[in-house]
This record gives C-alpha cells, sequence and structure tokens, in this order.
C-alpha cells in the first residue's frame, strides 16, 4: 500500500509539472505571436 500511495503521489506531481511546463509554453507563444 505504502509504494502505490508514493507510486501515486510521484505521478501526480509530474503531472502537474508537466501541465504547468505546457501552459507555461503556450502563454510564451501566445505572447510572442
Amino acid at each position: 500500500m505504502g509504494m502505490w500511495k508514493e507510486f501515486k503521489i510521484h505521478v501526480f506531481r509530474n503531472f502537474k509539472t508537466v501541465s504547468f511546463i505546457k501552459l507555461y509554453s503556450y502563454f510564451l507563444s501566445q505572447s510572442l505571436l
């Protein structure tokens, strides 16, 4: 159970980081245009 919990937390953090990078690059491309 502990490992599964850690795994879910790890995936959730990675998902938040990836979505943040996507949003950031989206705003960058919008401001460049």
